[in-house]
Formats: C-alpha cells, structure tokens, sequence
C-alpha cells in the first residue's frame, strides 16, 4: 500500500473561500497522486512491455495483477486529506511476492518488477510538482 496524506493544521484562521479553495485543490492533487502511483507502478505495465519475462518462460500475462490495482480516497476533507493504493489481495493474492516490499519480492521478480519502496521513492520525488500546480490556483 501506498498512502497519499495531507494534514494542515490551523486552518481556522483562513477566510471561508480559501479554506474552501484550498480543500478543493489538496483533493485534486491527492488524486492526481495516486493516479501517478498507479500508473508508474502497475498501469504502465503491457503484454509486450516491461518487464520483460524471464528467459525461458511460457508464462502467458493475464493481467490478472494489473486488475487487482486499486485507488481508494479514505478521506476528502481538510484537516486531513488522504487515499491509498493498493494491489487488492483478493484479486491477486501473490501481489505481495510480485510488487510489494523489498523484504517479500519473490527473487524471480526483484529488479524486474518495482517494490513498494521503489515507487515510494518515485512518487515522493514527483509530489512537489503535482502540489504546486495546484496550490497556485488558490486565492
């Protein structure tokens, strides 16, 4: 799981537009953030694209591990704004050997398949522009 949050504290003394303005556009960029992670760790991925199969392999893709990739806003409203996502278990319950962290990747797909903290890293990097582009549209 990957987890999108904002917390702002004293907000009290904003003037009742920004404080609105402001949620608005917290919301957006979460969003946006989660659909980055989504798409840099699991949506990107194609029958033809990365990674690569290993060498040898019969394995046909089902995408069974793209489908089990799901965003979820678990709260929309400041003080705190936040979402997740996740690569749902009950889709695939081998998400975790495939994309999940360092310490459980199978071998076969460490180096091939990003870990959690890989992405983490990605995103944490990509996180100031997708805020920024939204926080400059408040009054």
């Amino acid at each position: 799981m990957i987890e999108v949050q904002v917390q702002i504290e004293g907000i009290d003394g904003f003037a009742d537009g920004t404080e609105k303005q402001l949620s608005k556009y917290l919301f957006e960029a979460m969003k946006e953030a989660l659909a980055f992670t989504e798409l840099v760790q699991i949506r990107a991925y194609t029958s033809t694209g990365n990674p690569s199969q290993p060498s040898g392999s019969d394995y046909r893709r089902t995408f069974t591990l793209r489908g089990s990739s799901k965003v979820k806003v678990t709260s929309k409203k400041l003080p705190e704004i936040r979402g997740q996502w996740i690569a749902d278990p009950r889709i695939a319950e081998y998400a975790i050997y495939v994309i999940g962290p360092k310490s459980r990747q199978a071998t076969v797909h460490k180096g091939r398949w990003k870990s959690l903290e890989d992405i983490a890293d990605i995103v944490e990097k990509k996180l100031p522009e997708i805020f920024d582009k939204y926080l400059s549209k408040v009054e």
